[in-house]
């Protein structure tokens, strides 16, 4: 009786033992709770400066999320006479500020922005001259339209014509590329209501199309198109 007495009272030593070396060891390094401005304990994962930790996920801007994700502005060339025409850039404004100058004031409207870039790809001289830049779209009604419009003159049912010019001056893009040359900044405006200020609702671009047409000279006739869906930005 003596001796299991003994063996209890060891075992109840021994466990009392462990449970005052377990609460020393706790005691030593107690939990830091991250305080906030008058004192206010702050939510988990949030440092006691009041910001995020250093591995926190971080909310990226569109831009960047599209350039992590590896997408880029599309862009789709033309091959047509000689040329390579390159849409890098196509957006839908609401004023034709890009091209305002003395000779044509700025207004608010509809508008499409075409940037292009063009490579003579012959063996001979290029002339752009020779060239027709074309949009096409059902909801381009031609009749609104002037025949001299500089951003959009009628060319055939529900398509019209705009001029090919250079960013940095406005000047029209008339001359001719040596073999190879590259001429980037080139722009070309078209407006989609030239009649009022307000969207033109039946246009769309999954609808519509951008062509260069070869209309004089050595192949005239020929003609490339391509579709401007998923192409068009808002700007």
């Amino acid at each position: 009786m003596g001796t299991r007495r003994g063996t209890l009272a060891a075992a109840c030593v021994c466990a009392l033992i462990s449970l005052l070396w377990m609460g020393c060891r706790n005691g030593s390094s107690p939990e830091t709770v991250p305080v906030g401005p008058e004192g206010i304990k702050l939510p988990p994962g949030v440092v006691e400066q009041g910001g995020l930790p250093d591995d926190a996920p971080v909310r990226k801007p569109a831009e960047a999320e599209e350039a992590a994700s590896g997408k880029e502005k599309k862009s789709v060339s033309l091959e047509v006479g000689g040329g390579r025409f390159t849409v890098t850039s196509a957006v839908r404004k609401d004023d034709n500020s890009s091209v305002a100058s003395e000779a044509l004031r700025e207004v608010s409207g509809d508008y499409l922005e075409l940037e292009l870039t063009v490579e003579n790809i012959s063996d001979d001289l290029l002339d752009l001259k020779e060239f027709e830049f074309r949009l096409w779209s059902p909801g381009i009604n031609t009749e609104d339209y002037a025949w001299k419009y500089p951003l959009g003159k009628p060319v055939g049912e529900n398509l019209i014509a705009a001029v090919l010019l250079q960013q940095e001056d406005l000047a029209p893009v008339d001359f001719r590329l040596k073999v190879g040359e590259v001429l980037e900044d080139c722009l070309l405006v078209f407006d989609l209501n030239p009649k009022s200020v307000r969207p033109n609702p039946g246009f769309d671009p999954a609808g519509a199309t951008f062509s260069v047409k070869k209309t004089r000279g050595e192949g005239s006739g020929e003609k490339a198109e391509i579709s401007l869906e998923d192409m068009v930005r808002e700007g």
